[in-house]
């Protein structure tokens, strides 16, 4: 048997499939020699006919080999260069050479995170959340206040500076990594996931962005919906997704007819909110109507008329798509869009039909962060939502949140590079012991 196994794993060049490989087969060679021994033969003739039912060792390698390999991303790749390419022209126009290095840069980050073992995390997901909340605490007591009294400068390193808004996105997929920890635990372990999602929330609260709590709420949410779902949990799966969808919904609306009602908002944000729900004429909000106007003014395909320098602060940011609609055409819009579009459909395609279920669980927790951008953003370049603190994945300027897209993208790639290699459990830990867990890979 092992002169067996040793002969099959010498035709299977990725090494990380070896062990997995072994097991199985050995698992398979040791049922097949009980029922041989069951059925009188002797323990070394049970053994040898055993192996014997299990093929050529070489042709049995060479066709694992061909399924458990590295897999390489190619559309999602294309796309990546697609708008790498395009956002680096703008804003080389645009003349924000700083936004064009830190496309470069974020591009080369992505092929490294994408050549990283996204498993590793999982080893180490609670001790790096725990740090992830120091860094947060750090932010908050040292951080640059700017000049609304918020800190999304955050600290500077390197020349970088790491603002609270895109830097707190990250622990989205270590969120995942972390309810993965809790795999085939009960009530207790589901309460204990719940809990870990709170201290992001409240930093949140603490910069304040709304916007931000909002897209970490949703984010977090779908991961333990997703979680529940698929079984995580040992739970009537039924009544739980149905009181968490109860309980998701009127948390926040309580929370904001609180801070509504007692006025412990920022009167800022009251104003914000007040004057978008009634929309008062056109002071409802400047840029939502600089916006529409804009849009309306355009052509199909070419430049409008308009002086977008002078109608529209920072057009090079969060209202970059609407600065391409006026300056290059609606057909622009439409690309920009139908682009996200494909390279979202491929992203949850992809991680949804994961085997592995902690690449499951990161890459769609990465998809979410930038599902829920994109989806702001447009909606606000639409006129539709008033201004709020967001970007347009891979074309707003920033050098944060051009890099934190990216190291999105490279997970997301990881876990694509090895669907083929990992099963449904590479390894679980339960209680701080690690344990295999055997399960049939795929012919």
């Amino acid at each position: 048997m092992e002169e067996y196994l040793k002969k099959v794993l010498e035709q299977i060049r990725c090494k990380k499939a070896q062990g997995e490989i072994r097991e199985e087969l050995r698992a398979h060679i040791e049922d097949q020699k009980e029922a041989n021994l069951a059925a009188g033969m002797s323990v070394e003739e049970a053994e040898r006919k055993a192996v014997a039912d299990m093929g050529d060792p070489v042709e049995t390698g060479i066709a694992l080999d061909k399924v458990h390999r590295p897999q390489v991303a190619w559309q999602m790749i294309a796309m990546m260069v697609v708008m790498t390419v395009a956002s680096f022209l703008v804003h080389r126009q645009l003349g924000n050479l700083g936004t064009c290095r830190h496309l470069v840069i974020g591009f080369v980050l992505m092929i490294g995170v994408y050549f990283l073992d996204y498993t590793r995390i999982a080893w180490m997901a609670r001790p790096l959340a725990v740090l992830f909340f120091l860094f947060c605490a750090f932010e908050m007591v040292f951080g640059f206040p700017n000049v609304g009294g918020t800190i999304w400068t955050g600290v500077s390193i390197f020349g970088f500076s790491f603002g609270m808004f895109p830097v707190m996105m990250l622990y989205v997929p270590l969120y995942g990594a972390v309810l993965y920890q809790y795999y085939g635990t009960g009530y207790k372990g589901l309460c204990k996931s719940i809990l870990w999602a709170l201290p992001p929330l409240f930093f949140a609260m603490k910069v304040p962005s709304i916007i931000l709590a909002a897209i970490l709420y949703v984010s977090m949410g779908s991961l333990l919906f997703l979680a529940v779902g698929k079984g995580w949990f040992r739970v009537a799966k039924k009544d739980t997704l149905y009181l968490l969808g109860m309980v998701g919904v009127l948390i926040p609306a309580g929370l904001g007819a609180i801070l509504w009602l007692t006025g412990r908002m920022a009167p800022y944000q009251m104003e914000r909110i007040r004057s978008f729900w009634y929309r008062q004429g056109e002071e409802w909000n400047y840029v939502a109507c600089m916006v529409r106007k804009l849009l309306s003014g355009s052509s199909f395909v070419g430049a409008s008329a308009a002086e977008i320098e002078k109608m529209l602060p920072d057009y090079g940011n969060s209202w970059i798509l609407t600065y391409l609609t006026a300056s290059y055409g609606q057909i622009v819009f439409l690309l920009v869009c139908a682009g996200f579009v494909f390279l979202l459909y491929k992203i949850f395609s992809a991680v949804l039909g994961q085997k592995n279920q902690l690449g499951m669980m990161m890459g769609f927790g990465c998809g979410m962060v930038l599902l829920l951008n994109v989806l702001i953003n447009v909606l606000e370049n639409l006129g539709i939502l008033p201004e709020t603190q967001t970007f347009l994945p891979f074309f707003s300027q920033g050098g944060c949140s051009i890099l934190l897209c990216y190291i999105l993208m490279g997970m997301i790639m990881s876990v694509y590079r090895y669907k083929d290699i990992y099963s449904c459990h590479r390894g679980k830990a339960y209680h701080g012991k690690r344990i295999r867990i055997r399960i049939e890979m795929t012919e």
